[in-house]
């Protein structure tokens, strides 16, 4: 559920809040957004950074974006993801400064009973929301002419709900630069903000980083072969289970050494229409792989910059 959007749309020490319970600042989670650590979050989070929507905020899981009906759909911003049958949404839309909060909040009131209302950062507001549907926890923020509202739905532990309050950072730029993992021989010129990654779901697991820029998924890991007797047959055999997991068409493939190393860059079309492009390198038993994947079915416009940006056996 939207509270606020004209939008078609941790472990077992956490503790469920109460009904109406306010959320209080954990200062320790906001440091660790202060002090630019990618580590700071849990591995199956991730940030999530909007460009037109002027924000970053970390995420509980990929998230999905809506349009919102209205002419401009650029400029209203509108992402969603689930994490044990809670829901959380930021929205983002243009707002005139002096009046957006009060707005925001003869709307709320209109439809819900308000049980905690408290100031929010410098310019922004915290609600508790209840209703039929349950508990809303709602932060709304005003910065730059625009008013940026998170929700979190559903039973979501208060320590998953502070998470994703507190990691909101409405900047105009996203933090581009790179990222250098020093223990795992990797460094990729990042577009937007990136933090730690694993997937155990095969042997071995992948580790890496990932994050979201602009709706596109944007990653680099690395796989630990067992043994690698033939490079160029294990590449090749890494690019036909692509290939099959991704369940779509090769568009193009470069067999052609990348930096000294024995690699292949792809692109894939999957059948849902999601496009991905892929440089694959192999440095000893070491796999890696930086890719870019693109839900809307285009290719970002610095898909090439970044998969070429990577280098290993650093």
């Amino acid at each position: 559920m939207v509270v606020w959007a004209a939008a078609g749309a941790c472990g077992s020490s956490e503790v469920e809040p109460s009904a109406g319970a306010p959320i209080e600042s954990k200062p320790g989670v906001e440091a660790a957004r202060a002090d630019e650590d990618p580590s700071a979050i849990p591995e199956d989070w991730v940030w999530v950074t909007d460009a037109r929507g002027r924000f970053e905020v970390v995420m509980p899981a990929l998230p999905r974006s809506f349009g919102t009906g209205e002419p401009s759909t650029a400029d209203h911003r509108t992402l969603q993801a689930e994490r044990r049958g809670a829901t959380f949404t930021i929205v983002s839309r243009p707002a005139m400064v002096a009046t957006a909060l009060e707005e925001l909040e003869r709307e709320l009131a209109s439809k819900w009973a308000v049980s905690e209302r408290a100031p929010w950062r410098e310019h922004g507001l915290g609600l508790t929301l209840t209703g039929r549907a349950g508990v809303v926890w709602l932060r709304a923020l005003v910065q730059d002419e625009r008013l940026h509202t998170l929700e979190v739905t559903g039973g979501a532990s208060a320590v998953d709900a502070q998470r994703f309050f507190d990691s909101l950072d409405a900047r105009a730029e996203p933090r581009r630069g790179p990222l250098h993992d020093a223990r795992r021989g990797y460094r990729v010129e990042a577009p937007a903000r990136m933090g730690r990654w694993r997937d155990v779901s095969g042997m071995p697991p992948l580790i890496g980083h990932r994050g979201v820029f602009d709706g596109h998924q944007f990653g680099v890991n690395v796989n630990e072969l067992l043994l690698v007797p033939d490079p160029e047959a294990a590449l090749d055999g890494s690019v036909t289970q692509m290939r099959r997991e991704f369940g779509g068409q090769l568009m193009e493939i470069d067999p052609r050494e990348f930096r000294g190393f024995p690699s292949r860059r792809l692109e894939l079309r999957a059948g849902d229409g999601m496009y991905a492009t892929i440089r694959l390198v192999l440095d000893g038993s070491r796999l890696y792989q930086a890719g870019v994947y693109a839900p809307s079915g285009r290719e970002a416009t610095w898909a090439n910059a970044y998969v070429d940006s990577l280098a290993v056996g650093e």
